[in-house]
């Protein structure tokens, strides 16, 4: 992997600005969830899919990833632990919190990078293709398509002849799955609540086909 990406945005799909993130957001759960069965799933759903990547150049940040995800959910699952674990996140929150109202100029950073991206529409819009609508967008060249096809909870869905492509995905936990022949598939499971989510996406060839 680059040094430039964030195997936490990649890999798992995690938007929130937190670094390192929190135990919750490693296991796709909301915030201080306390049923031992749903964290069991959430972590059962990130080790299968980042076990699904031992044989991409994503190896040695999945690894990683598997480490931190299982010690999250050992942590998750034992009551002491956890107790001691939510009062600190809690606290780095509230402490976070309070550091950005004693400091307005913090929000100057994404403010800046948010006009940067409208410039950047404003110009794409100018010379070129407008980017698609939807909250999930997907860079996939065009010369990588062949044999392609994306499907949702199983449901084939449209696909344009941009680049950028845009799906509207409700709210809840859906699975998005891309297929090219020749290459394993790329399958994105996740909670989508609504924000935009970027992905580009890594084919490694399939022996069997």
């Amino acid at each position: 992997m680059t040094e430039d990406i964030d195997p936490y945005r990649d890999l798992l799909g995690i938007e929130t600005d937190e670094r390192p993130p929190s135990h919750y957001a490693l296991l796709d759960l909301e915030d201080f969830e306390s049923d031992s069965s749903e964290i069991e799933k959430g972590a059962g759903r990130r080790m299968a899919a980042l076990q699904e990547m031992a044989h991409s150049d994503d190896l040695d940040a999945s690894q990683k990833l598997l480490n931190e995800v299982s010690a999250a959910r050992r942590c998750l699952l034992d009551v002491t632990k956890k107790i001691e674990y939510d009062e600190k996140l809690r606290a780095r929150r509230k402490r976070s919190t309070a550091s950005q109202k004693k400091n307005p100029w913090i929000t100057i950073g994404p403010i800046a990078a948010i006009v940067v991206v409208l410039l950047i529409v404003l110009l794409l819009k100018q010379g070129g293709s407008a980017k698609p609508e939807g909250n999930l967008i997907i860079k996939w060249p065009t010369d990588q398509r062949e044999g392609a096809a994306v499907f949702i909870d199983g449901e084939p869905a449209e696909i344009t002849d941009d680049e950028l492509l845009g799906f509207e995905i409700p709210e809840g936990r859906h699975r998005v799955t891309f297929k090219r022949t020749g290459y394993r598939d790329n399958t994105i499971e996740r909670i989508f609540k609504g924000n935009q989510i970027n992905a580009t996406l890594k084919w490694t060839p399939d022996p069997d086909e």
